[in-house]
């Protein structure tokens, strides 16, 4: 009889691998530069927010410029999860929300592959304007834990 507790409470919060992008990603995630990422997996729609500090200029922006944290929005279709990385600048009154396509090319066990390009800053405010996105890079997240 100890032997089966034993092994049913060994079983007891191990997450199952992913197997395709139609399973959920909810929970943390690390990027390839050791960043943490919150996916709150709502079917659908997926939404992603930055666990560190995401303030940082892109390279080449005016120091004069506010910037806000990347926010990402994914939609599911299927196995497939495509959607922008949307990111906010201002200028003083002036503000622009630029977007950069961004795409889920696979998930499985406990790995995400992405394709995505850095938002770029606005080249104007008024009206909001951005300089050409640089070719998309690919990049490889893995899950850390399942979301609450």
């Amino acid at each position: 009889m100890r032997t089966l507790v034993l092994i049913a409470l060994a079983g007891c919060g191990a997450d199952p691998d992913i197997t395709s992008c139609k399973d959920s990603i909810d929970g943390m995630w690390r990027d390839a530069h050791g960043q943490r990422w919150a996916v709150m997996d709502h079917g659908p729609r997926v939404e992603v927010f930055p666990d560190f500090p995401d303030n940082a200029l892109p390279p080449g922006a005016p120091p004069e410029l506010e910037v806000a944290p990347r926010v990402i929005d994914l939609e599911r279709r299927g196995d497939q999860l495509a959607g922008a990385i949307h990111r906010r600048f201002m200028k003083g009154k002036d503000g622009c929300d630029p977007a950069v396509p961004i795409r889920v090319r696979a998930c499985r066990g406990k790995k995400m592959q992405l394709e995505w390009a850095e938002v770029p800053a606005p080249t104007t405010f008024a009206p909001c304007a951005m300089p050409s996105i640089d070719p998309p890079q690919v990049t490889t997240w893995t899950w850390e834990r399942s979301g609450p």
